[in-house]
């Protein structure tokens, strides 16, 4: 049977000189199969059909998108076959039929491109069903359909469920919103649902103010600030609701005094003192 991949490091290699075998692994039991499919998806192809579970065809294709060849018709749901190609657009080849519904490509939507989709799903409400899925979905929709109730959508479905398969997104959808879409309301929404999505937000006034807001409940959020917004203020406060935010305070702001604050909240913050404000009073107040 052909491999997946060109080469296992972990199979067993034989040469005799003029070709080379790759031999499996011993995949008698389940605990045997669940260790090797963690090392390679491939290992699939190897695991005798009464040991292939759901959650061992889960951790394959998540491993390997590809695996989905080897996975059995009875356990190809549309969720295992979305996780296989987000991993692996090429693992489309091996969904069923049965599965290519509307909302099967709605769902596909995030992770393959927008042209391969089928001519009667490139419309505005097709795509307004795939964000809703999917919030990082915005990527691949054109920009004619990204409009303001389209954007929204897409926002409010960025934050991923818990122990969701697919929705594990760390990428903010707020970097694919059009700047002109991105109002004050969006932009709140966007930061409740992902806090990374502050690194996106315009040059506003209301814009700073918010990054202010966001900082006063989670220091460490300052890391996300986008640099031309983060001014003195959001980086004092920044630190006085958690010192180690310090960490990500522009040197040409790290005063004695911001720096005595971040410190007094958090000694550890004193690895981010610059050498030249390391004071004895400084270095007593940090080993209190």
């Amino acid at each position: 049977m052909k491999l997946i991949h060109d080469t296992l490091s972990d199979l067993m290699h034989i040469s005799d000189g003029r070709t080379n075998i790759f031999l499996p692994p011993n995949l008698d039991t389940e605990e045997k199969c669940l260790a090797a499919i963690c090392k390679d998806g491939g290992y699939l192809q190897f695991v005798p059909e009464k040991l292939k579970t759901a959650l061992l065809c889960r951790k394959a294709v998540k491993q390997s998108g590809i695996a989905l060849a080897f996975v059995p018709s009875e356990l190809r749901t549309e969720e295992l076959c979305i996780a296989a190609i987000r991993q692996d657009k090429k693992a489309f080849k091996w969904v069923p039929r049965k599965l290519k519904t509307q909302g099967f490509y709605a769902g596909i939507t995030a992770y393959m491109p927008f042209a391969s989709l089928p001519e009667e799903y490139k419309t505005a409400e097709f795509c307004l069903e795939a964000v809703r899925r999917n919030g990082i979905a915005l990527r691949n929709v054109p920009l004619e359909y990204r409009t303001a109730e389209l954007c929204m959508e897409a926002v409010k479905a960025d934050k991923a469920a818990e122990g969701d398969l697919l929705l594990d997104n760390t990428e903010p959808v707020l970097q694919y919103v059009p700047g002109d879409l991105k109002t004050r309301e969006l932009c709140m929404e966007a930061m409740e649902q992902n806090s990374q999505s502050l690194r996106y937000f315009p040059q506003r006034d209301w814009a700073a103010e918010l990054c202010l807001a966001a900082v006063r409940r989670n220091g460490k959020l300052l890391q996300y600030v986008p640099e031309n917004l983060k001014t003195f203020a959001p980086c004092m406060e920044a630190v006085r609701e958690n010192g180690l935010a310090l960490e990500y305070v522009p040197e040409g702001f790290k005063t004695a005094e911001l720096c005595r604050i971040a410190v007094r909240k958090c000694a550890d913050a004193f690895k981010h003192v610059p050498e030249h404000l390391r004071t004895l009073e400084l270095c007593m107040e940090a080993a209190q």
